[in-house]
């Protein structure tokens, strides 16, 4: 499938062009018509030269190719005359005020979200000015017949509608194309990780094979075996962590289960045991008997898990870690507490980056991917729930979790 940007940059260019023209009709239909009106306000000069400027700037844009600077010519100064017409016919008792709510469209449309976001503040500011100054505005314009008003508020809606069709279509389309290209391109993804993390198990798998045949015939040595082993380890980590996000996020939400406290105080005692090997304590605080929801894989091989291994690994010899259990009227609360190395202030507020991801040593010189609490912050948010992390270095760290209450039934 091909996503060629070119036609969305030619349709753009058309939609540049025919609200050009709209304008440019719009200019000529008021200085024809209604002279007596407009220049009753606003100097003839500051108009024609406000006019004559953004079509020559709009021209020589389009010429030379010049695609922000066409876009900003055509938007903001269409904006501002809109809005100098508008007032020059009576500010809110003009019968073209409704195309001030249009200013976070047309400019939405052009600029995304952030255009939006400043039309959205434009049309507040200029609504406000009008409510404020409405009576003064009264006083400097001069009044439309009763025929002129119903003939320019026909002229008017029929414009607007025309127009916001024109852009909702295009926004609606656009939209559509950029959902269409991401899917996609996740699809390519999803199926390029399957193929290189494929492709890199299996050779590793057999190097390891040949190294442990060859260390039966030839003496490695410890150190260098013990280099390799973790080396090896390290690529196994990184593929695993990598595959993570190859799950299904779609069946995951059928899977959620209702997850009580004894689950995790059965779950975490187990995974304690099998990982301890600092001759750590492990004690449990639990303070209900409420249960939340989230999907018991996700929990177990992703949040928690992580949780946990980072606990062990950042804790000396002897130390203890708690785990506190309890909940409040919305929300279940696990909180994970070791008195471990700490993490470092310029740590904690990328922790949770995948990009900024920290790789630190454990207190036996364990090394890892970096890539665990993003994962815990991935499949938490992912759960609905939220991860929030609190530590002092070389005091200990509290990693607290939060999850939905499953309802009554």
């Amino acid at each position: 499938m091909n996503f060629n940007t070119d036609k969305e940059n030619k349709i753009e260019g058309f939609l540049l062009m025919a609200t050009m023209l709209m304008v440019g009709i719009s200019y000529l239909y008021y200085f024809i018509y209604f002279p007596h009106i407009i220049f009753e306000v606003v100097s003839k000069e500051m108009f024609y030269s406000i006019a004559a400027l953004q079509f020559i700037v709009f021209i020589l844009a389009k010429i030379l190719k010049l695609d922000h600077l066409e876009k900003f010519t055509c938007v903001i100064p269409s904006i501002l005359m809109m809005n100098l017409l508008i007032f020059s016919f009576g500010g809110l008792n003009s019968p073209g005020v409704l195309w001030i709510t249009g200013t976070p469209i047309f400019m939405g449309v052009f600029y995304k979200r952030t255009g939006m976001l400043t039309g959205l503040f434009v049309m507040l500011c200029v609504f406000t000015f009008f409510l404020v100054f409405d009576y003064h505005i009264l006083e400097l314009v001069r009044p439309l017949t009763s025929i002129e008003y119903k003939s320019l508020l026909r002229s008017n809606i029929i414009q607007f509608s025309a127009l916001t069709t024109v852009y909702f279509s295009f926004y609606i389309w656009l939209e559509s194309n950029h959902r269409t290209r991401l899917i996609y391109t996740n699809k390519q993804l999803d199926t390029l990780l399957h193929v290189v993390l494929h492709d890199l198990s299996n050779p590793i798998t057999i190097l390891k094979l040949k190294i442990k045949n060859l260390s039966r015939k030839h003496d490695l040595g410890m150190k260098s075996e013990q280099q390799i082993n973790n080396s090896f380890s390290k690529i196994e980590e990184i593929i695993k962590s990598v595959r993570t996000f190859q799950l299904d996020t779609d069946n995951l939400t059928f899977q959620k289960a209702e997850i009580s406290p004894d689950f995790i105080h059965s779950y975490s005692k187990r995974f304690f045991e099998s990982h301890n090997t600092k001759n750590l304590k492990l004690h449990f605080d639990i303070d209900t008997n409420k249960s939340f929801l989230c999907e018991k894989r996700v929990l177990t091989d992703h949040i928690l898990g992580h949780v946990l291994t980072n606990a062990i690994k950042f804790s000396h010899d002897g130390q203890d870690i708690l785990i506190k259990v309890y909940n409040d009227t919305q929300k279940l609360y696990i909180d994970v507490i070791d008195k471990g190395v700490g993490i470092p202030k310029n740590l904690i507020k990328d922790i949770f980056k995948f990009d900024k991801k920290s790789k630190r040593i454990g207190t036996h010189g364990e090394s890892g991917t970096g890539y665990g609490l993003p994962i815990v912050k991935y499949f938490t948010d992912y759960s609905n729930g939220r991860v929030a992390i609190s530590s002092e270095h070389k005091i200990g760290t509290r990693v607290s979790l939060a999850f939905n209450l499953a309802k009554k039934s």
